[in-house]
């Protein structure tokens, strides 16, 4: 799935990829002293939806760059959440299968 929310932040900002890289790049060495390891094809990566839940310092560089409140703000989500909420809904409509039973808290 196509991230619009993130391409949108960096499109309004007239910045290319490899910019918004280099400026997340900037944040986190300033954060951290450590240069990552992030470029442009990272940051089409996550427009793309090939990587949708960065870690947690990428997340909140992109935040104050973009000066987002939340990871939500930015398209971000961890995958396995949705899946397990997908599969969460998923029961609610099973023919009759508790496969599922675990992943409910008792009631």
């Amino acid at each position: 799935m196509i991230n619009v929310k993130l391409r949108g932040y960096r499109l309004a900002a007239g910045k290319t990829e490899t910019q918004v890289a280099a400026e997340i790049a900037r944040i986190v060495a300033a954060w951290t002293g450590r240069e990552p390891a992030i470029d442009g094809n990272y940051v089409s990566k996550l427009e793309r939806g090939v990587i949708t839940w960065p870690n947690y310092t990428y997340r909140k560089a992109f935040r104050k760059l973009f000066d987002a409140v939340s990871d939500a703000d930015l398209g971000f989500f961890a995958s396995r959440t949705r899946r397990d909420a997908e599969r969460w809904n998923s029961a609610d409509s099973d023919d009759g299968d508790d496969s599922l039973t675990a992943l409910r808290a008792p009631a």
